[in-house]
C-alpha cells in the first residue's frame, strides 16, 4: 500500500481519481486506486471547490432604449425581445455564465377619439392626461384609460408601464359648446 496527499483546487466539482465519487464541497476526502503494481494506493484529497455560476435573468427594458450585457456587449434602440449569453470569469478564475433575456416593454400610444372623449388603446398601464397647450400640465384627476374633456383644447396621455413611459400625440377637442 502507498499513501498520497493530493492538494487541489477546482471550479464547481471534482471527480475522484477512481471515478467513484463526485465532490462539490471543499473538504478532505479519501479515495483508493490501484498503483502500477496492482496494490492499493490510498489518496487523501484536500479539496477546495471554488464557485462558478450559471445565472438566468430576465430584464425588462423600455422600447427604444439601449442595454449593455454583463460581458460588455451592447444592443441599441431595442424594439424586440433579445437573448444573450455572457461568459465571464469569477475573481477566483472560474468560468461563469449569465443568460440574459431582455423583455421589451412596448407602449401603445394610439388613442381613439369620439368627440370630447379620448381613450388610450394601451391596456394595463398608468395614465396621466395632460393639456398640450399648457406645456403638458397634468389635468387633475385625469388618470384613467378614458378621459372626457370638459373644455375645448389639445390633450395627450402620458402612459406608463413599469419604469417606461411614452406620450401620445395631442388630440384636439373642439366639440364642447361654449355657454354664454
Amino acid at each position: 500500500k502507498t499513501s498520497f496527499v493530493l492538494d487541489t483546487a477546482v471550479c464547481n466539482s471534482y471527480t475522484s481519481p477512481s471515478g467513484k465519487f463526485i465532490w462539490v464541497n471543499s473538504g478532505n476526502y479519501n479515495d483508493t486506486i490501484n498503483n502500477s503494481w496492482g496494490c492499493d494506493s490510498l489518496l487523501t484529497i484536500q479539496l477546495q471547490v471554488k464557485p462558478a455560476y450559471s445565472i438566468w435573468e430576465t430584464v425588462f427594458v423600455c422600447e427604444g432604449s439601449d442595454y449593455t450585457f454583463p460581458d460588455g456587449y451592447k444592443i441599441t434602440n431595442l424594439s424586440t425581445d433579445a437573448d444573450h449569453t455572457s461568459s465571464l470569469q469569477t475573481i477566483l478564475a472560474c468560468d461563469s455564465t449569465i443568460y440574459t433575456h431582455l423583455s421589451v416593454i412596448h407602449i401603445d400610444t394610439t388613442v381613439t377619439q369620439n368627440g370630447a372623449t379620448l381613450t388610450s388603446n394601451q391596456e394595463g398601464a398608468s395614465y396621466r392626461w395632460v393639456d398640450c397647450e399648457l406645456n403638458y400640465a397634468n389635468i387633475e384627476g385625469a388618470n384613467n384609460k378614458i378621459f372626457t374633456a370638459t373644455q375645448n383644447g389639445n390633450y395627450a396621455a402620458i402612459i406608463s408601464i413599469s419604469s417606461c413611459s411614452d406620450t401620445t400625440s395631442c388630440f384636439a377637442v373642439t366639440t364642447i359648446a361654449i355657454n354664454e
